[in-house]
């Protein structure tokens, strides 16, 4: 992953995933306001009325399986999977409807998949206080209030987490 950001916000992501079998489709890339990949390209509409489904970490999913089961009951697939890249690609491409993190992570394992959502007309912000996720070179290098990223209805979902964590987990 390469992330190039200006003034505290992502403008260029880069992710590379050197495993893909469809020829072309391994480089994805945004540059805000000047252009996307061709894989990135005329991706299908997200649709608002389906199951929401949550992509979390593998190693790191924290206590988000049982808040994400109270905030959203029965309704929900959650899908646990390594690379904060990966996740943040699998919303991209409406294969999980939110990336959700819990924990810890660094700000170098999130600046390009941010840079890719915010030029693809997604949110990103911290999970806990709904507050964005600045860049600069002075700002804490680890993002310790969560994170929350969607293509479409985040206020809703971070309604859902923000009213979780305040009820039953602070």
């Amino acid at each position: 992953m390469v992330c190039i950001a200006i003034k505290g916000q992502p403008v260029i992501g880069v992710i590379y995933k050197p495993f893909e079998t469809k020829q072309n489709y391994s480089l994805f890339w945004t540059w805000i306001n000047h252009g996307i990949s061709r894989n990135l390209k005329n991706l299908p509409q997200a649709k608002d009325n389906k199951t929401p489904t949550l992509i979390v970490s593998r190693s790191h999913a924290g206590q988000v399986n049982n808040i994400s089961k109270v905030a959203f009951g029965n309704n929900v697939e959650i899908i646990s999977a390594a690379g904060a890249g990966y996740k943040f690609l699998e919303v991209a491409v409406d294969n999980a409807t939110i990336y959700v993190h819990t924990t810890a992570i660094k700000k170098w394992d999130i600046c390009a998949g941010t840079a890719i959502l915010r030029a693809l007309g997604g949110t990103v912000t911290q999970l806990y206080d709904q507050q964005p996720i600045y860049f600069e070179a002075n700002d804490p290098t680890v993002l310790t209030k969560g994170l929350l990223a969607t293509m479409n209805n985040h206020a809703l979902y971070s309604d859902k987490f923000l009213h979780e964590f305040q009820s039953n987990f602070h």
